[in-house]
Formats: C-alpha cells, sequence, structure tokens
C-alpha cells in the first residue's frame, strides 16, 4: 500500500448530537472507512436538531421523554435496544445519567468551529460522549466551553463565541436545508453529493452506498 493513491470521498453526516442513532451511526461509518484504507474521506458534520422548539435552558428529559412516549414502557424499551446496539460499536450508553434534554444550537456551533481548527472528529466525539455516557449537559455554554477545551480549542474564545451567539443562525439555516431536502430523520449520510442513505447502517451498506456513489457519474 506504500505510495498508493487514496481517493478523495466526501461524506456529508446529517446528525444531532442528543440523537443517540448518530453516535452508533458515527461509530458505524468510522468502522466501515477502516476497511478501505485507499479512501481519504472528508467528512462534514452537517447540523441536524431533533427538536429546534427546545428552550435555550433545556428540559428535564425524564418529563419529555414520558410526553413524548407515554406509553408504558416504551422509553425502557428503547433504551434497552440502543444499548445493545451500542454495545456491539465499544459504546456505552447511561441513559440514567442524562438529567436534561438541550437544545443544540451551541453543541452544533462548537462543531463548526472545531471544524476550522481540524478537530471536528474529536468535537463529535467528545460531545456525543459527554451526553450519553457522562450525562453532562451540553446546551449550558460552561461546559460546551469546557469540552473544547478538552478537544484542544481555546475554551476562553469558545465562552465568548457562544456568548455572542456567533454562527447561531447557520446552525438554523443547516437544520431547515436538510427539511427542505426532505431529511426528516437522523442520521443521514450523504456521499459525494450523489448518493443518500438515512438511518444508522450496518458497516457493509454504508460501504455499498459508498461504492455506488463513486460509481456514479457526475451530473452535468
Amino acid at each position: 500500500m506504500t505510495g498508493a493513491v487514496r481517493t478523495p470521498v466526501r461524506i456529508d453526516f446529517v446528525a444531532d448530537v442528543i440523537c443517540p442513532f448518530c453516535w452508533v451511526g458515527w461509530a458505524r461509518m468510522k468502522r466501515a472507512l477502516r476497511e478501505r484504507p485507499l479512501i481519504a474521506p472528508q467528512v462534514v458534520w452537517r447540523a441536524f436538531q431533533l427538536d429546534p422548539t427546545t428552550p435555550p435552558e433545556g428540559v428535564d428529559r425524564k418529563a419529555y421523554l414520558a410526553a413524548k412516549f407515554p406509553e408504558p414502557g416504551r422509553v425502557e424499551g428503547m433504551h434497552k435496544n440502543i444499548e445493545e446496539m451500542g454495545r456491539g460499536e465499544g459504546l456505552e450508553f447511561r441513559f440514567d445519567a442524562i438529567p436534561r434534554t438541550p437544545n443544540t444550537t451551541g453543541a452544533h456551533q462548537v462543531i463548526l468551529w472545531a471544524a476550522a481548527e481540524d478537530k471536528q472528529d474529536a468535537a463529535v466525539e467528545a460531545l456525543f460522549k459527554a451526553y450519553f455516557h457522562d450525562g453532562r449537559d451540553i446546551g449550558d455554554p460552561e461546559v460546551l466551553a469546557a469540552i473544547a477545551g478538552e478537544v484542544g480549542m481555546d475554551s476562553a474564545a469558545v465562552a465568548r463565541r457562544l456568548a455572542s451567539g456567533e454562527d447561531a443562525a447557520l446552525i438554523g439555516q443547516a437544520y431547515r436545508s436538510a427539511a427542505q431536502a426532505g431529511i426528516t430523520g437522523v442520521p443521514f449520510y450523504i456521499f459525494d453529493q450523489k448518493v443518500g442513505l438515512p438511518g444508522a447502517q450496518p458497516p457493509e451498506t454504508i460501504l455499498a452506498a459508498l461504492e455506488q456513489a463513486q460509481k456514479t457519474a457526475p451530473k452535468a
């Protein structure tokens, strides 16, 4: 493989950091890409919000889920299934540790700024783990600034940018663009802006979609 030319591939990953299937889908995408060492992936995080109406301070998670899924045992069953999926990817979900469902605008801002510093992947993985494993409130600007610092960003600068609302409008715009494109659920993969794939698919399905995109001629 020494000296082999790697093929560049763009992968748009449409997701929200409080979507458990997105954490699984992210891990599966990374596993799939490890099986194709001759591909040079450019992964672009595209912001989506499961509930853009969530207030800035967030809401109590148990109350939120009880209102959304009132059927007895529904939430517990969902959590059990997701935990099993996560274990298959080496992820540990600790749903009982999560106190609040946050508004994720700030988290998406941090990912956007991290990408400009070539720290996107580290920020995405840190935010997923902070929320689903550590139970940190990733809607809290202080928590977000701390996480940014943990991945090598300037936490004080991130705090200032969050306070100023910098790029918050871009997050809303990204969500609306995804909705207008017909994306109603996440994760959603877009390979080379030609082939779309919904859901936290297994690696073999991800690779098949990627290969289909590579074979598809560019649109005139």
